[in-house]
């Protein structure tokens, strides 16, 4: 009986004390696992979205290339000026089917994210040739 009583004002006096820690490290520690969590979604989200822009990018492209610009080259009066027509109208195209959370993804990630759409369209071009 006598150990049973040391037993149990030992682990009151321990536990007791130790209760509100343990309470407040695994709250800390759950909030950082939320936290990081959330994060890694927001990655993912933005690479999925930038993802689609690329893909967007490359298909308007190879469309403008094979629609207009093929056709200019045969004809032989694809000069500077129908250059810059095509690159106008490919950044058209792909700016009228940008969906609302892939602008939105554009704003936060680039400050001028229709010159990165423009460099992007360049980009593809000049690895196509």
């Amino acid at each position: 009986m006598v150990w049973n009583e040391v037993l149990d004002v030992a682990l009151r006096a321990i536990l007791i004390p130790l209760l509100p820690l343990l309470g407040l490290w695994f709250s800390t520690w759950l909030n950082a696992q939320i936290k990081a969590l959330k994060a890694k979604n927001e990655r993912e989200y933005f690479n999925y979205h930038l993802g689609k822009v690329n893909e967007l990018i490359q298909d308007v492209v190879t469309e403008v290339q094979q629609v207009y610009v093929d056709g200019l080259k045969e004809e032989d009066v694809f000069t500077a000026e129908k250059q810059k027509e095509m690159l106008y109208l490919a950044k058209d195209k792909i700016l009228h089917q940008l969906t609302v959370q892939a602008t939105d993804v554009l704003e936060k990630t680039y400050s001028d994210y229709l010159l990165w759409i423009e460099t992007q369209i360049e980009r593809v071009v000049n690895e196509s040739k």
